[in-house]
C-alpha cells in the first residue's frame, strides 16, 4: 500500500519540484479554484495540503467538556485552556503520524485572543501566521492579535475582507491572501 500511495504521489508531483531562492509563480484565482502558470505558461491547480481545526466545543465533541460519566460539563465549554490543550493534543497526533502539511486553518473564538504580549513568551510558533477576518465581524480584535503577535517577535500577518462576515467571500479572500505567503 505504501509503495503504491509512493508511486502515485511521485507521478502526480512530478513537476512540483523546487528550490531555495527558485521564483515561485504568482498565485491567482479562477472560480473556485487557486491556480498557477505551469512552466509551460498553462493554468494549473494548486493543491495545498493541510486541515482546518475549530476551537467550537460543538463540533469536537465537547472534548474537553466532558464529566467522568461522559455528559457534558457546560460550565467548561468556554474554557481556554482545557479547549487548547485538546486541540494541541490533536494536532501533535496529526504530525506525529507523519502528516506533512503546509498550511492550517485554526478557527478560534475571538473572545481567546486576549493574550498579552509578555504571555506569549516561549511559545513555540509556527514561521508564519496569518489571521483574517471579515470587516463586519471582529476587525479590531485581529489587528490587536496580529500586533501582539509582533510585539512578542512572531511573525504574523492580518487581513480584513472589506465589506463580509463570517462567509465564503471572506474565507476566499483570505486564502488568497495567504497562499502567497506559503511560498515566501
Amino acid at each position: 500500500m505504501e509503495a503504491l500511495f509512493l508511486a502515485l504521489l511521485l507521478t502526480v508531483s512530478n513537476e512540483t519540484m523546487a528550490w531555495r531562492g527558485m521564483r515561485m509563480p504568482e498565485l491567482f484565482v479562477k472560480g473556485r479554484y487557486l491556480m498557477a502558470k505551469d512552466m509551460n505558461g498553462n493554468d494549473s491547480i494548486v493543491n495545498l495540503h493541510g486541515f482546518g481545526q475549530t476551537y467550537s466545543p460543538y463540533f469536537n465533541g465537547y472534548a474537553w467538556c466532558k464529566n467522568p460519566d461522559g455528559s457534558v460539563n457546560w460550565g467548561k465549554t468556554m474554557d481556554a485552556a482545557a479547549c487548547v490543550k485538546w486541540n494541541k493534543e490533536q494536532i501533535s497526533k496529526m504530525l506525529d503520524a507523519g502528516w506533512k502539511v503546509n498550511w492550517m486553518r485554526l478557527h478560534m473564538d475571538p473572545a481567546w485572543s486576549n493574550n498579552e504580549p509578555k504571555d506569549l513568551q516561549n511559545i513555540k510558533a509556527p514561521k508564519h501566521m496569518f489571521l483574517s477576518c471579515g470587516s463586519k465581524e471582529t476587525p479590531d480584535r485581529i489587528k490587536k492579535a496580529v500586533d501582539d503577535l509582533k510585539a512578542a517577535g512572531f511573525k504574523a500577518t492580518g487581513y480584513v475582507s472589506e465589506g463580509t462576515a463570517h462567509e465564503f467571500l471572506t474565507w476566499r479572500r483570505s486564502l488568497k491572501e495567504m497562499a502567497p505567503l506559503l511560498f515566501k
